[in-house]
């Protein structure tokens, strides 16, 4: 049973190439509507031309580095949206095993719709549930005997009897006893 889709992987790296491609086109954009000046002799062309280089040289590194603080804080973002995707039901699935620990076997794991680990917060909800039914047959199955005890006890039985009937009783006490401790 995988806990994890297969989809996972291909949505991050679908995720991570829209943030590329996105930076790659506020580049060439950035590159299109730069302003652009009139030549009027060779002169004034090779200062023109060296002052371009410089600035061409600057501007290539400012949206570099622009591109790459863009392209990290989203690979963060990204990062952080789907680890909170599988730390969150593994949070509640922890506080919810708690819970088990503690006795409380009335509440499910409810986790939301896109969470990735649905089949283990199913398997603990049955698993809880079917110790909550047995649980429940213990009780009814010793309440049930405790009734037979009873009844055999209001039929005044021989004189032996009566003392089995008191250590079965006692039995039953113990057996109560233990329910409730066994409670996770």
């Amino acid at each position: 049973m995988q806990t994890v889709p297969k989809s996972y992987l291909l949505g991050f790296v679908r995720t991570a190439t829209l943030i590329i491609a996105v930076g790659a086109l506020l580049t060439a954009a950035a590159f299109y509507f730069a302003p652009g000046e009139r030549v009027v002799s060779y002169a004034d062309s090779f200062k023109l031309i060296a002052e371009l280089n410089r600035v061409l040289v600057m501007r290539s590194l400012a949206l570099f580095f622009f591109t790459l603080l863009l392209m990290i804080a989203g690979v963060v973002i990204i990062s952080i949206a789907y680890s909170h995707r599988v730390a969150g039901p593994l949070h509640k699935l922890g506080m919810h095993a708690r819970k088990i620990a503690s006795g409380d076997l009335a509440e499910t794991v409810r986790l939301r719709k896109g969470d990735v680990i649905h089949a283990l917060a199913d398997d603990m909800n049955k698993l809880s549930g079917r110790y909550r039914d047995l649980l429940g047959t213990l009780e009814i199955k010793t309440r049930e005997l405790a009734a037979v005890m009873d009844d055999s006890g209001s039929t005044a039985p021989p004189r032996g009897e009566t003392a089995r009937t008191g250590e079965i009783s006692e039995r039953i006490d113990e057996i109560k006893e233990l329910l409730n401790q066994i409670r996770l």
